[in-house]
């Protein structure tokens, strides 16, 4: 997934931008939070400046928001980006960036990153204390 759609996507799972978050939190995890959500923001109005606030990214943004769930809507937000050039964009990179690593420094480590993995034998682990047995297909 490209830092864009990324960046978008892992902060309106956290629930920070788009309210849903629950739970107390320290003077200092909200000082993060709310970085987090300023990033957003600017992110979002980098976008909206640059492509338009009727513009069909835009839209598949605002559609996200409304719900975060949904794999299809993420789909489609990568796709209106990618249309647009906006990963060709550095200023749009940068602030992806910035956002992406404000998530990461998330005190509470509530931060979903997902990954996109295309090919054969792709394994992908989270967490302690994982086993893996891998046997790769025989050739034909």
């Amino acid at each position: 997934m490209d830092p864009i759609t990324l960046a978008i996507v892992t902060a309106i799972i956290t629930g920070l931008v788009t309210g849903v978050a629950t739970g107390t939190t320290t003077g200092v995890a909200k000082a993060s939070e709310q970085a987090i959500v300023d990033g957003y923001n600017s992110l979002k109005k980098l976008i909206i400046d640059k492509f338009g606030a009727q513009s069909k990214a835009v839209q598949a943004l605002s559609d996200l928001e409304i719900d975060p769930k949904s794999e299809g809507r993420k789909i489609v937000l990568k796709e209106e980006l990618t249309k647009v050039k906006a990963t060709d964009d550095g200023e749009l990179i940068k602030a992806a960036e910035t956002l992406l690593a404000r998530l990461n420094a998330l005190p509470d480590s509530r931060t979903i990153i997902k990954q996109l993995a295309i090919g054969d034998n792709n394994v992908q682990i989270a967490g302690d204390s994982n086993k893996v047995n891998f046997k790769p297909p025989k050739s034909t």
